[in-house]
């Protein structure tokens, strides 16, 4: 299964959080087909200040029967 997990770091390092749960994405794929799509919403709160950079990191679980996906990744992040 496809998941997204949101990292964060202070504006002046580079050691990146992870923050809040994964994001499991569905559905979950025993194969891809071209075009296939997943998705996913998830309401999180996470404290942010002004220069702190944002990760967004796409991985497939462990119990996952496919091995590597290729292609492109959108997200929306509301920072309020």
């Amino acid at each position: 299964q496809v998941q997204i997990q949101i990292l964060t770091a202070p504006a002046a390092s580079n050691t990146f959080t992870v923050q809040g749960a994964p994001l499991l994405l569905t559905p979950a794929f025993a194969a891809i087909a071209i075009g296939s799509t997943a998705s996913g919403i998830i309401a999180e709160a996470i404290p942010v200040a002004a220069g702190d950079k944002i990760l967004l990191y796409v991985s497939l679980t462990a119990a996952s029967p496919i091995a590597a996906v290729a292609g492109f990744v959108s997200a929306g992040i509301n920072i309020v």
